[in-house]
């Protein structure tokens, strides 16, 4: 039943292990040299059979309460020590069945603390009395990269919680903006009144604002950075604590991977401001924090990063991009731990916009992709970034891993499409099965797909054709994603 046996990452406590050891029939701890062999012993003393397990340290035998020799190392050596308590099992299944029920009787207990210490507890099925353990390093490849962490500013979202549930409720974050919202935003009336005006956006709340000390800027300097670059570097701050890894803990070199829209704060809000481009220089109103080129840099110089820092732009691919070559140099040793992202902010923000028919923008507002009613999409603002890891590392260290990339691609159409802006069925056919080749994945596997989706008569049709086209060459199924 659940709740016989179940394994633990990072105990300090010697109550926490003897609270929660009592319904468990079988121990297994990541390394015994984080607790002390008395730990451990005193998990013994409790009358069970565990078998303990250090994937880490050295091979040693321990007696434990009843008698057994149990080995501990790694864990190829632990085969026969689990064979011994599977027999000492089987010759006393009173004893088991009684563990068993407390353990079933606790089990609800067991998560409630088990969320609220933020501890990793893996539960083990027992069938036909016997059971299987299983190393997480079998699970992965030597070019996995695990994403540990992870932060967005987004429309209708100031975190990743908000998002995840604005996905799941359906919740749609453009924006009808009424008269008196586009006034109070600087709107043209005049502008308004066109019958071609769109008053929709999807707008970021609290764009303008920034905690300018704790990055350790002044006033001034706050007011002279792009709105993009101060949300990157928020963003990279939040996704580094939901990794649970501030830098200056971190023991190797961390790299840096990102982009950022057009600097329109520079243009609209700066140079328009005659008084402050004589007394600071556009020299240095470009260069403290509102060039693209500066974006990651910027990140890498307040966090004080070591490894690579690059700005990558590809336009709509920019934060993919980014992710693919952090995940390149994570691999090539170029660093231990990589941000990457991407940043853009709308200005002047929460404004209307002009439909113009064969364009990109949607006449109504809204954007339908893979829908009859799709006629163009409307742009938005945000921020995001990943933390980035080896995934062995991640796992060797206790990260929590919300995923794992298998491989990522890059190509490029060349002139083989309509246009310079068009799409190509044959670019984006070759790039998604260049991807699930290097992954070593059948495309028939595949569940999911997250789409480009701009939800325009050329691009989705398109999107969906390189899609049929890419996983044809490497499965036939039908109806599987």
């Amino acid at each position: 039943g659940y709740g016989d046996a179940v394994r633990f990452h990072g105990w300090k406590k010697h109550e926490e292990v003897q609270d929660i050891a009592a319904s468990c029939t079988v121990l297994t701890f990541p390394s015994i040299r984080e607790f002390g062999g008395g730990v451990v012993l005193e998990a013994m003393a409790l009358g069970l059979c565990p078998v303990v397990i250090d994937y880490a340290g050295p091979a040693e035998l321990v007696t434990d309460a009843t008698g057994f020799k149990v080995p501990i190392g790694p864990r190829e050596r632990v085969i026969a020590g689990l064979a011994t308590c599977l027999t000492h099992l089987a010759d006393h299944p009173a004893e088991v069945a009684q563990k068993a029920d407390a353990a079933r009787a606790r089990v609800e207990d067991l998560f409630t603390w088990a969320r609220k210490a933020e501890q990793l507890v893996e539960v083990y099925d027992w069938v036909s009395g016997s059971m299987s353990i299983s190393n997480p390093m079998d699970e992965v490849s030597e070019t996995d990269i695990a994403i540990v962490g992870m932060a967005a500013h987004l429309p209708g979202a100031a975190d990743i919680e908000t998002y995840w549930q604005n996905l799941r409720d359906g919740v749609e974050s453009i924006r009808v903006l009424s008269d008196e919202d586009l006034l109070a935003a600087g709107e043209s009336p005049s502008r308004m009144r066109r019958p071609n005006y769109v008053p929709a956006a999807a707008t970021l709340d609290g764009f303008e604002g920034f905690d300018a000390d704790f990055f350790g800027f002044s006033p001034k300097e706050a007011a002279i950075l792009d709105p993009q670059h101060r949300h990157f570097l928020e963003v990279a701050w939040e996704a580094l604590e939901n990794a649970g890894h501030p830098p200056e803990n971190f023991p190797g070199p961390i790299g840096v991977w990102a982009g950022c829209g057009m600097g329109s704060y520079f243009y609209f809000n700066l140079c328009s401001n005659r008084d402050l481009v004589d007394q600071t220089g556009m020299f240095l109103l470009r260069h403290t924090g509102n060039d693209k080129d500066f974006l990651a840099t910027r990140v890498s110089h307040i966090f004080d990063l070591k490894g690579p820092s690059i700005n990558v732009q590809t336009a709509c691919s920019t934060s993919l991009v980014a992710v693919h070559y952090a995940t390149q140099a994570l691999l090539n040793g170029e660093c231990d731990m990589a941000l990457a992202g991407g940043v853009t902010i709308e200005l002047p923000h929460a404004h209307g916009y002009l439909y113009t028919e064969g364009e990109i923008l949607s006449p109504d507002g809204h954007c339908h992709a893979f829908d009859h009613r799709a006629q163009g999409t409307v742009f938005g603002s945000g921020a995001g970034c990943v933390v980035l890891r080896r995934a062995r590392d991640a796992i060797r260290d206790g990260d929590h891993i919300w995923a794992i990339l298998k491989a990522s691609a890059v190509n490029n159409d060349g002139a083989a499409k309509a246009g310079y802006l068009a799409p190509s069925v044959d670019g984006q056919a070759a790039c998604v099965a260049e991807a699930q080749a290097l992954a070593g994945i059948r495309s028939d596997t595949v569940s999911y797909v997250e789409c480009h989706g701009t939800g325009t008569y050329l691009g989705d049709p398109i999107e969906v054709a390189a899609l049929t086209a890419a996983f044809a060459q490497s499965g036939d199924g039908v109806g599987h994603c």
